[in-house]
């Protein structure tokens, strides 16, 4: 740890001790609206977007001004979900679904991310938290992976069993290549997949790609990483990532313009092996979300599977700011005609570690 970060951790415990203590006390349940959403501002019929059909999006709000600032999120199982916040807290909702259509939010928990001495993170350098991967055994979801930026660092949290992010369990390697990372452009995006965990920084580019880095175990059980650079257009900057049920990657990108306004897209990536190299990612486009189409500041991703059919959340980051929302959008990924047809009931087929790797997701 920097002699920086430990002067930030003196800090905040010493001038935050007693709000921190407030603060403790009012996590828990909290009441969240939800105002129903249409796909297209302009057209209430519209229900698809190439791939992806519209299964229900809402507009939340709430008395509890923490709730905001969203910035990562994952399914737990059932109708559970986990966010994460750019101000260090969690939040765990309960979606209500009828005939796999969003309707509503049935229930919700909020809470403080901790340090490792389990004192509240307050201060924005330690709590800005940008990506979440869940850590399962057996199926079950029991622990999370929370990436910081300005403080790039991630570190692994207990879950509870209603889902909520408990103690600090520990601080995961990453390596030298975060000390590159702009303060304000750290990882946003991270995937774990059969073929190591993809980890995707918001604004780390060379010759105008991104530089995806890829971990993961050795036989040896040493911990490596590479870095893979893929083209994404440059108004476009990653936000998060998730792994598909077929070995890829789903990547969600957000670009803020004043002149092309606001606007969010899917890319499908698809790790390629190398024998001679670090391999790479190729990227299909998927679809694009702008304007008459309903869009935010489009920040997070979950995937749910349900037997062969594959749901998406989308859920964006109001800044905390009374010109922007916090949308929840549900999608299913319709299979791609191709693969209907060839494979109409079959599932994909599993990825297989490559020479001198173990199989460690992270989510």
């Amino acid at each position: 740890m920097t002699g920086l970060r430990s002067g930030f951790y003196a800090v905040a415990t010493a001038l935050f001790a007693l709000a921190a203590m407030n603060a403790q006390a009012e996590d828990g349940p909290v009441t969240i609206a939800a105002e129903p959403l249409a796909l297209s501002e302009s057209d209430a019929k519209v229900e698809r977007i190439g791939r992806l059909a519209y299964r229900g999006g809402l507009v939340l709000s709430s008395g509890e001004e923490r709730v905001g600032g969203v910035s990562g999120l994952r399914w737990l199982g059932g109708d559970r979900f986990l966010a994460i916040t750019d101000q260090g807290d969690w939040l765990r909702l309960d979606t209500e679904e009828a005939d796999d259509r969003l309707t509503g939010i049935a229930a919700a928990r909020i809470g403080i991310l901790t340090d490792d001495r389990g004192a509240p993170l307050l201060v924005k350098p330690l709590a800005d938290a940008e990506a979440l991967s869940i850590q399962r055994t057996d199926g079950k979801p029991v622990a999370a992976n929370v990436y910081f930026e300005r403080s790039h660092r991630a570190w692994r949290y207990a879950l509870d069993e209603d889902g909520g992010i408990g103690a600090f369990m520990r601080e995961l390697p990453l390596g030298d290549w975060v000390e590159a990372l702009p303060e304000n452009g750290g990882i946003e995006a991270v995937a774990g997949t059969e073929r190591g965990t993809f980890l995707i920084p918001e604004d780390l580019r060379r010759d105008g790609r991104v530089l995806a880095h890829r971990q993961w175990r050795g036989r040896d059980g040493k911990l490596r990483t590479s870095e893979i650079p893929f083209e994404l257009p440059t108004d476009f900057k990653p936000t998060d990532a998730h792994a598909l049920p077929d070995g890829g990657i789903l990547l969600l990108s957000r670009r803020y313009s004043p002149l092309q306004g606001v606007a969010a897209r899917l890319d499908l990536l698809e790790f390629q092996a190398s024998p001679s190299g670090p391999g790479r990612l190729k990227r299909t486009p998927l679809t694009m979300l702008k304007a008459p189409l309903t869009v935010d500041n489009m920040e997070a991703l979950a995937i749910r599977v349900s037997g062969e059919r594959t749901f998406l959340y989308l859920m964006s980051d109001d800044n905390f700011s009374p010109a922007q929302r916090t949308l929840l959008m549900k999608f299913e990924l319709m299979p791609a005609k191709r693969a209907a047809q060839a494979r109409p009931s079959t599932k994909p087929p599993e990825a297989k570690p490559g020479p001198g790797e173990t199989i460690s997701p992270d989510d």
